[in-house]
């Protein structure tokens, strides 16, 4: 299968509609059934079910939508990657770190000033993330190094180094039981069940 037949199934299969998808792809739209029809025979198996009421996807093309998705994001990886490299060759090094926006702002800025006064150092883009993007910016070569939070961040297949250790904290309405007890541990909190939070 080509990249091109990959992108045309998944805004097929995205926009249910080979009209919408033909003008997403800025094709017409006889060379995209076209090139559909081709993958489906190449293939042996129905990808779309097409019908008076529309288009839905066959079991085979839930799986094909998967696995294309994730091959063209492979794809755009090593193209970044790739781009990336080529001006680290010229001379022109870039890192690119990826951090939850609004979180670790302080331990982010000692990060980037420890870095600078290294000799040799390169710049340092920083990417910022909505909560729970980093490891996949880096995984997609989006990003050189991310600020991940254990536990909450999958960190499978990573080098991880600890760099800080934040404090847990339970935030509770003036009124409630537990806030009378201002030193009241974490083990405290989960000992008391029946307490309503």
């Amino acid at each position: 299968m080509e990249t091109r037949e990959l992108r045309y199934f998944v805004a097929v299969a995205e926009e249910l509609h080979f009209g919408r998808a033909a003008q997403r792809l800025g094709i017409a739209q006889p060379p995209l059934s076209r090139a559909i029809g081709g993958l489906e025979r190449r293939l042996g198996a129905l990808l779309l079910e097409r019908g008076s009421r529309g288009i839905t996807l066959t079991p085979a093309g839930a799986v094909l939508l998967r696995e294309a998705r994730a091959a063209l994001d492979a794809v755009e990886a090593a193209e970044r990657r790739t781009r990336r490299a080529a001006l680290t060759a010229a001379g022109q090094p870039t890192v690119v770190l990826a951090a939850k926006a609004g979180a670790s702002g302080e331990l982010l800025a000692k990060l980037l000033d420890a870095y600078a006064a290294e000799p040799g150092a390169v710049t340092v883009d920083v990417l910022l993330c909505g909560p729970g993007e980093q490891a996949g910016v880096l995984r997609d070569g989006r990003a050189d190094v991310a600020l991940l939070h254990r536990p909450f961040d999958d960190l499978a297949g990573f080098d991880t180094e600890d760099l800080h250790t934040e404090g847990q904290v339970a935030v509770l309405p003036a009124g409630h039981p537990l806030s009378l007890r201002p030193h009241l541990s974490l083990a405290e909190v989960t000992d008391l069940p029946d307490l309503p939070l």
